[in-house]
């Protein structure tokens, strides 16, 4: 606060100094005019000259070309101060419009950061329609065994209450039998970075599209849109590199897979896994579920149509954990 009132006062000081010294420029040349003016008029009011005159003559004719001198040596000086001035001026005003782009870059990084952790998809019920359509499909079958059936164990998991996740999430996608950590969180680390490449190209038009990555098999396709002084995300994808990233589902429930090598690494109390799960993938989510549930982890389904990357933008929905 001291800085900043220091600065202030200096700031004001400067610019009172110079006003100060236009008017005392401006006073004198309004003073060496009115000399200049009575010189005139005493010029046309003296007699004709005789021959005892000429020293007086040349005396007037040197002080009133003394005085134009004068006159024009202020003027240029008063051009100068106020060319002086202007430039001054204007370099207050870019120092003052590069500040207030400093403001906006962070104001515009710190909203990305806070977007691109909400997901695309409003399906936040889609565990539940899953869980729903599961059970039908067990009673169907149950009631068409009209044999004696072999003693069946229930097996009890928590109460599927869902609620929206707020805090650390691991995702996983489940497709073509295989089961591949999507590294969402990394991928978005790169956005700042990649709002600062595009710059350029937004000033010029008001979107713009490229990719981040590859890390752990996934790349991120993102969009940006220019909002007025702003830059911010308006959605992103992430792809798998190759169709067989990930382990396949059998593997991935052995004591040395991959995917229990990433579980093993978060905790259970903190953090929510996320299954993308895609319509050939609810075998495996139905075990990779009742796996997570037994080391107390919160599971969030999140169903896809086989044409429907992973994505989120800063519209869509949380995930919804059970």
């Amino acid at each position: 606060m001291a800085r900043y009132v220091s600065r202030r006062i200096r700031e004001e000081g400067e610019a009172f100094g110079s006003d100060s010294f236009l008017d005392v420029i401006c006073n004198m040349v309004g003073i060496i005019v009115i000399l200049v003016v009575v010189a005139g008029m005493r010029a046309q009011q003296a007699e004709a000259p005789d021959t005892a005159q000429p020293a007086k003559l040349a005396e007037l004719a040197a002080e009133a070309q003394s005085l134009q001198d004068d006159v024009l040596r202020l003027a240029h000086e008063i051009e100068k101060v106020q060319m002086a001035g202007a430039v001054v001026f204007e370099e207050r005003r870019l120092l003052a419009v590069q500040a207030e782009q400093g403001k906006q870059w962070i104001a515009a990084a710190r909203g990305a950061l806070d977007a691109t952790r909400q997901q695309d998809f409003d399906l936040r019920r889609a565990t539940d329609a899953i869980d729903q359509e599961m059970a039908r499909v067990d009673l169907a079958l149950a009631s068409d065994v009209t044999s004696e059936r072999p003693t069946v164990q229930v097996v009890s998991y928590p109460t599927p209450i869902s609620k929206v996740v707020t805090g650390k999430e691991a995702h996983f996608q489940l497709r073509d039998g295989r089961v591949a950590e999507v590294p969402i969180e990394r991928l978005l680390d790169r956005l700042p970075a990649e709002m600062r490449r595009q710059e350029d190209k937004l000033r010029q038009q008001y979107e713009a599209t490229g990719t981040a990555g590859p890390i752990a098999g996934f790349r991120m396709r993102y969009t940006l849109e220019r909002d007025g002084g702003y830059i911010r995300l308006r959605e992103c994808e992430f792809v798998p590199v190759s169709p067989q990233e990930g382990e396949p589902t059998g593997m991935a429930l052995t004591a040395t897979s991959e995917f229990r090598r990433s579980v093993a690494a978060l905790n259970p109390r903190s953090t929510t896994v996320t299954l993308w799960t895609y319509p050939d993938g609810f075998e495996a989510y139905r075990k990779l579920k009742a796996e997570l549930y037994q080391q107390g982890f919160a599971v969030a389904g999140r169903p896809l149509p086989f044409d429907q990357p992973i994505g989120g933008s800063p519209h869509g929905s949380r995930s919804a954990a059970e």
